[in-house]
């Protein structure tokens, strides 16, 4: 069922779509921007989410909101994340298509295939895709760095996704993300985080935008209504 949905999101004409972040600083530029941009909406509406920091607080929230609020036929969580990988420079744009936590002690890992294959056909090229780490806590040394790529594979590290994604599972609801590299998690990760924080956010809300006509666009009935 869950994996389904998205097919069925592609196919009617009137959605609800759920963007979330972990911040309020990452969620504003793109708020700002989808308003501008679908000022009117025929067949599409909107809802925004911060979530906070960490998995658990993230889990909390989300689970929540999914269980009180409107039925969304999508979610969107979109931010920054840290570079676990050489392939991944700061500024890049990373599209995960699998997403990995500890929980109890062991690495565990969900690939929802139907709903990333079906949204990527079409992305920029210049998109990196792989998999996506998401920790309780930052990622700051090589040390952890090291640990958390041997037990997942993942090129990059986040704090909320994954608790996201388990969420919309549990719900039936199609989960997508979209990451911009903040840094390399590594010790200078907070210095870089910080001189980079708006020029990140910029290209975060103009990517998360492209993501989000992109999906429109799939659906000639929504986004001609749109435009």
């Amino acid at each position: 069922m869950f994996t389904s949905r998205i097919n069925e999101y592609l196919k009617i004409a009137y959605v609800k779509i759920l963007l979330v972040s972990a911040t309020r600083k990452e969620l504003h530029p793109v708020k700002k921007a989808i308003r501008a941009s679908f000022p009117q909406t025929n067949g599409i509406e909107f809802y925004f989410l911060s979530v906070g920091i960490g998995l658990r607080n993230s889990a909390m929230v989300m689970t929540n909101n999914l269980s009180i609020s409107v039925r969304y036929d999508l979610a969107i969580n979109f931010g920054l994340a840290g570079s676990l990988s050489p392939q991944l420079n700061v500024g890049d744009v990373f599209f995960p298509t699998s997403f990995h936590a500890f929980q109890n002690g062991a690495i565990k890992s969900v690939n929802p295939i139907n709903t990333s294959n079906r949204v990527s056909d079409g992305l920029p090229e210049t998109w990196i895709r792989g998999g996506l780490f998401s920790s309780e806590k930052p990622i700051v040394s090589t040390e952890q760095k090291s640990s958390v790529v041997s037990a997942s594979g993942a090129l990059a590290v986040d704090m909320e996704a994954f608790a996201l994604l388990e969420s919309c599972r549990r719900a039936d609801i199609p989960f997508i993300s979209l990451k911009i590299i903040s840094d390399q998690a590594d010790s200078t990760a907070i210095w870089t985080f910080f001189r980079e924080l708006n020029k990140n956010l910029a290209v975060l809300s103009v990517e998360t935008m492209r993501l989000i006509r992109h999906i429109l666009k799939q659906t000639e009935s929504i986004y001609g209504r749109s435009g």
